[in-house]
């Protein structure tokens, strides 16, 4: 059932969720569910993004580019209330991104994806 007060901050913080339950299973025990947790935690920046925009009254761009997003914050004056993590790592977390099942071989490193859940959550605690 479609929530039809649900803000996309509330998308993101249900990425962010979905990607701490799939990294604190037994599922991450291989490599193999690494890309969904990587996927999520792309997918929670994107939506806090959009949600600052829309907050904001400004358009965003539909892109899954946390870089272009940057851009055009800058462009638009927007402050995303970017922290250094994602500012800096902002390439590395758009290549999580659903693009990226196209790539073959393209390996995600379990101690980038911890690094990255325990730094998305702090961007989206700042939010709250």
């Amino acid at each position: 059932m479609k929530n039809d007060n649900e803000t996309l901050l509330d998308k993101a913080l249900q990425n962010l969720n979905c990607a701490k339950v799939i990294c604190n299973s037994d599922l991450t025990s291989g490599s193999e569910y690494l890309n969904h947790v990587a996927f999520h935690l792309q997918q929670a920046v994107i939506r806090a993004f959009e949600y600052i925009f829309e907050k904001s009254g400004k358009e965003y761009i539909r892109t899954n580019d946390l870089e272009q997003m940057i851009i055009h914050a800058g462009k638009t004056g927007t402050d995303l209330k970017l922290t250094p993590y994602i500012f800096a790592k902002a390439e590395m977390l758009s290549a999580w991104g659903p693009d990226s099942r196209e790539r073959c071989n393209y390996i995600i490193e379990e101690k980038k994806i911890s690094e990255a859940v325990c730094e998305v959550g702090k961007y989206m605690s700042a939010m709250l």
